[in-house]
């Protein structure tokens, strides 16, 4: 009998998901189908879709998702702060990161109001 794929393979899978629907040009609602699919919850697939928009708009998201080195996590919190200007160090400094450690590091672009 096969033995069922292990949970961190599932998670590199899922994890790359929405790159390979980026390369392929997949829609919003393509991705939302497939996702719906395979029986993501709702807040699985949004990250999913909002991880291949990102892809889209920065093509080097592609690669640091399928080398494991960004999860989708990251992308959410990065997702609203990245721009033309620092998209690729943005990135370069989340990968590896945790969670907390890349809201840190958004945090810290956020100016400070006086106190």
């Amino acid at each position: 009998m096969d033995n069922p794929p292990s949970a961190r393979f599932r998670t590199r899978i899922l994890e790359a998901f929405p790159a390979h629907a980026a390369r392929l040009g997949w829609t919003d609602a393509a991705l939302k189908a497939a996702c719906e699919e395979i029986q993501l919850s709702e807040g699985e697939a949004a990250l999913r879709i909002r991880a291949a928009r990102l892809a889209r708009q920065y093509p080097e998201v592609l690669n640091h998702v399928e080398r494991g080195e960004l999860h989708l996590s990251a992308l959410r919190v990065l997702a609203p702060v990245l721009d033309d200007a620092n998209h690729q160090q943005l990135l370069r400094s989340a990968v590896h990161k945790t969670k907390a450690q890349v809201e840190v590091l958004v945090a810290d672009l956020t100016p400070k109001p006086d106190a």
